[in-house]
């Protein structure tokens, strides 16, 4: 499904299962993309809030590995650079 912002609510902050659902994945999935750090997340009173930047950023990133890659701290591995050079390789060429 070929979801657009207007197709997320006007509202700062979002439950972790409002996301998953604009994503069409498991709220697991959404666990994971928080804990690697693919979304930002805040805690407020004991439960977890998406800000709608970061949905949006992550949702509408043209590649979104690369935009990922861009945002770690840690160096991506070297078997990921080799996927990434690997997939480059193939657009331009």
């Amino acid at each position: 499904m070929n979801k657009k912002a207007d197709d997320l609510a006007d509202k700062p902050l979002f439950r972790i299962d409002e996301v998953a659902t604009f994503f069409d994945v498991s709220v697991r999935t959404i666990r994971l993309w928080i804990d690697h750090g693919h979304l930002k997340a805040e805690k407020i009173v004991g439960s977890v809030r998406i800000p709608r930047e970061s949905i949006i950023k992550c949702r509408f990133r043209a590649d979104f590995e690369d935009g990922l890659a861009e945002e770690r701290e840690e160096p991506l591995s070297v078997e990921t650079r080799t996927r990434h050079d690997r997939q480059r390789k193939r657009k331009s060429g």
